[in-house]
């Protein structure tokens, strides 16, 4: 142990294990995720108490604690004259006061002295965006001038915005700089021009960027500046379509020069005209075009997205995401649409190892492209011959085919057609099959048993099955490591945490819809304390998250155990909840055996 304390680099291991490395998967506003910021605070303070405990823990500690910061602010309370000032200001007719923050003091070197020895431990920076309307643009300025932005940040590698807060933006594109996300959805058309500024910077300010997002289909100006980016590996466009934007075409051409590019991700919302039909080029097969593409993500409507999956033909894709919009409110008739989709996949057969199918269930307005919103549940409802032409994708590891989707017709019998077609799936995420209802669901629990036994890869596993089956004895599916529930009918919940806790005995997380839109609370709250025991049943339970209770959680989730709870919402906007009452449910509280231990096999 001494010899541990005396070694920086075997202390910075240990206090690795402390860094806050949780990622915010959603684009909405950061700042109203409560118990992400909550779990980041009780980590900062983890480390910050090691660091105060002794002089060997503070700088392998410090670095491990600022290795992610929040924004910029965090460095400007550094500034020994930095001062938040309140300044009056005339709007139209009326005097308001703006909060701004000033420096009342010339910076020197010796003023930076402690800016510098924290700027030099961030490797990621994420802005969450402020919580007011503090202006900060003065005092930037004022410090460019003394630390010029280039090399403010000199390991910084990482930067995510989920805030249009462009000011700081330029002491980020730094010359390490390898990912920069401009995740935010707050973006608008006359902030276009300030994001294609910070775009046609970035060839000369972070030449060795890899990852990229921005929020907007790019300009010719900024479309030039892109293709400079000779490291980059993944692209992302997504968002708005300013009028300025290049047309879908002439992007795609643009961009398969790109030596590196590993993953595209584009938004396409308009249907192309004839004129417009993608076509790849002749040399098409040679080492220029799209050398290294594996991986594209496309959202638009179903024709566009065809078209360009017809533009990649020549590739050996490995992964195909698809995320639906129409322009007008879809009818019946599009299943045909969405085995259309799956038809043109039968060329990567041998190379396509993950595919995925989303249909957005909402009106956007920026873009005005509707989702599913007519079918019964607000799904598009496909039959077992969406599925027909996946059967030959052999390779294939990861299939999704999202809640939105509804294939109520499929039985038992077609799990094990799964199973004997994808010997090497890993994730499965199934359509909606649960009747109109929603009361009856067509999987067995015996059903799902023998899917998973026959598939020994798969550790995530998304479908609706009917949980109150009688399963089958001694069949257990040990690989299983994730499963959501979604809303599947359940009666007895003592017998239904038993049951899982049998048939998959090494299950980390368990899903399970927490509609707000529901009328049937009480369905719900069945399976929130099925989650509640399975940790325990499981041998799962880990004492050393048991002060997590204390965090600002988002109800009705579940924190302290090694089998963590996942709670989402899968009703588009304005659909009307349906009552999923007709279950008897019965109440264990009373039960001298509440967890099932002394209950037969064959409840």
């Amino acid at each position: 142990m001494e010899v541990a304390l005396r070694t920086p680099e075997i202390l910075d291991l240990v206090f690795q294990h402390l860094r806050f490395t949780d990622e915010l998967t959603t684009s909405v506003d950061a700042r109203s995720s409560l118990p992400f910021t909550a779990r980041w605070r009780k980590n900062k303070a983890s480390l910050l108490n090691a660091a105060l405990a002794c002089r060997a823990f503070f700088v392998p500690a410090m670095s491990n604690l600022w290795w992610r910061v929040n924004g910029i602010m965090p460095f400007i309370k550094l500034l020994p004259s930095a001062t938040l000032k309140n300044t009056p200001r005339v709007e139209y007719d009326y005097v308001t006061t703006s909060r701004e923050w000033i420096l009342e003091e010339e910076l020197d070197e010796k003023a930076l002295e402690r800016f510098d020895f924290y700027a030099r431990m961030v490797v990621q920076i994420l802005d969450m965006g402020r919580k007011s309307d503090e202006n900060i643009t003065a005092l930037l300025i004022q410090l460019a001038e003394v630390r010029p932005s280039k090399v403010c940040f000199p390991k910084l590698r990482s930067f995510k915005a989920y805030y249009y807060n462009p000011d700081p933006w330029l002491f980020y594109t730094s010359p390490t700089l390898n990912e920069l996300l401009l995740i935010a959805t707050n973006w608008s058309d006359d902030k276009f021009k300030t994001m294609t500024s910070m775009v046609g910077r970035l060839p000369t300010r972070s030449p060795e960027l890899q990852v990229l997002q921005i929020p907007f289909i790019p300009n010719q100006r900024s479309l030039g500046a892109l293709v400079q980016l000779q490291a980059l590996r993944e692209l992302t466009l997504v968002g708005s379509v300013p009028a300025q934007s290049v047309p879908l075409p002439a992007l795609l051409t643009s961009l398969s020069t790109l030596p590196r590019l590993e993953k595209l991700d584009i938004f396409c919302p308009h249907p192309m005209n004839d004129e417009d039909f993608l076509t790849a080029p002749v040399e098409s097969s040679s080492e220029t075009w799209y050398p290294e593409l594996t991986s594209i993500a496309l959202t638009g409507d179903v024709t566009t997205n065809h078209q360009v999956i017809q533009y990649f033909l020549p590739k050996a894709l490995k992964e195909v995401k698809l995320r639906l919009l129409w322009t007008e409110r879809p009818e019946s008739t599009n299943a045909d649409e969405i085995q259309l989709l799956t038809q043109a996949m039968q060329p990567f057969a041998s190379t396509l190892k993950s595919f995925s199918i989303k249909c957005d269930l909402s009106l956007d307005r920026q873009t005005g492209l509707f989702g599913s919103l007519l079918t019964p549940r607000g799904f598009v409802s496909v039959g077992k011959d969406v599925f027909t032409p996946l059967f030959g994708l052999s390779h294939l590891e990861e299939l999704e085919l999202d809640s939105t989707l509804a294939a109520r017709e499929l039985k038992d019998p077609f799990l094990l057609s799964l199973a004997q077609a994808w010997p090497g799936l890993k994730k499965l995420t199934l359509p909606h099959t649960m009747s109109v209802d929603c009361r009856t669901a067509p999987f067995t629990f015996s059903g799902i048993q023998r899917m998973a036994q026959s598939l020994p890869l798969l550790e995530e596993l998304s479908l609706d099955f009917s949980a109150v089956d009688v399963p089958v004895s001694g069949l257990a599916a040990l690989q299983l490591k994730t499963l959501d529930v979604r809303m599947s009918p359940i009666k007895r919940k003592r017998a239904a945490a038993v049951t899982l806790s049998r048939a998959f005995p090494n299950l980390e997380t368990l899903k399970y819809s927490g509609d707000v839109h529901n009328s049937n609370l009480k369905q719900q709250q069945v399976w929130r304390e099925v989650a509640a025991w399975l940790p325990v049943l499981t041998g799962r339970y880990c004492s050393a998250n048991d002060d997590d209770d204390d965090l600002p959680l988002t109800p009705p989730s579940v924190r302290g155990h090694h089998t963590a709870v996942d709670v989402y919402d899968i009703m588009p906007p304005g659909a009307v909840g349906i009552n999923l009452g007709g279950h008897d449910y019965y109440s264990d509280e009373d039960s001298d055996d509440p967890l099932g231990y002394d209950e037969p096999d064959d409840y």
